[in-house]
């Protein structure tokens, strides 16, 4: 019988590393099991909102100002139980853009999330993602965001308008590869990379 290890742990796309530091907004952690039909177990701090993504050995989880956070996971299968193996995160406090793409790489829609006009200070994980939205100081009113998104020679394939601190961007006939996307309010402009990938 083979042993059941869990191997290639990454956070959003990359290869992890013992207390990485991570912005505030959506991210992912995965695996690759080394056995097929695997399932596992997550066991994630207290207040984090999550979602689990079984068949593809992810968990994607909303950070907002732990200054440390702790995820394990256990996998289960027909070569046996492996060992635990934990993703230890830190909170970075420079070098965030305040943008984050969720999933990345995506397929039909991307979840961009802004959280740019709050000061680190103020974020709060005890009260949900609505605490955080992005507003205009002087109306009150959410921020409007123009969305666009760039192919790898610069060329812009779309465009769109969203409003507050959290929304879906649909990624029609968007074939596989790297693009740039970039939102704007009107004064400051943040770009990121978006890989495209269908199964």
């Amino acid at each position: 019988m083979m042993e059941l290890l869990i191997t290639d742990q990454k956070v959003d796309g990359s290869g992890y590393l013992y207390g990485m530091g991570i912005c505030p907004g959506a991210h992912w952690l995965s695996f690759v099991p080394s056995c097929v039909n695997t399932t596992e177990t997550w066991t994630v701090p207290s207040g984090i909102q999550y979602t689990i993504d079984q068949g593809n050995h992810k968990l994607g989880f909303y950070f907002i100002n732990n200054p440390s956070l702790t995820f394990t996971v256990k996998a289960t299968n027909n070569c046996g139980t492996g060992d635990i193996r934990s993703f230890y995160l830190t909170k970075k406090t420079s070098g965030c853009n305040r943008m984050t793409l969720y999933p990345n790489p995506a397929s039909d829609n991307v979840t961009v999330t802004m959280v740019e006009n709050l000061p680190m200070t103020e974020y709060s994980d005890t009260t949900g993602i609505s605490s955080v939205a992005v507003t205009d100081a002087k109306a009150g009113e959410p921020t409007t965001y123009t969305i666009r998104i760039y192919n790898s020679q610069s060329t812009m394939l779309s465009t769109c308008t969203r409003s507050g601190e959290s929304f879906n961007v649909p990624l029609i006939n968007m074939k596989d590869g790297t693009y740039i996307i970039e939102v704007s309010d009107g004064e400051k402009s943040y770009r990121q990379q978006l890989i495209v990938k269908h199964n």
